[in-house]
């Protein structure tokens, strides 16, 4: 979780290689997505890459509810 807008009970996470490219930490972001989702939140994931390209599209696109990550 790198964004957690309590408001609109929203939690944005930007999904790097480096962090997030094994099945193991695949794994494990699916039972945090899974905590999250039961606590009544929203996840939306954006890649790094994505986020560093155009931050601002992705960044509206999240408020939006809108993930670019299945």
């Amino acid at each position: 979780m790198d964004f957690d807008i309590p408001e609109l009970n929203l939690v944005i996470a930007v999904q790097g290689n480096y962090w997030h490219d094994s099945l193991e930490q695949r794994g494990q972001d699916a039972v945090i997505r899974a905590q999250l989702e039961s606590l009544g939140k929203t996840v939306i994931y954006i890649l790094e890459d994505h986020a560093l390209e155009d931050p601002i599209f992705y960044t509206s696109e999240a408020l939006k509810l809108r993930s670019h990550v299945s």
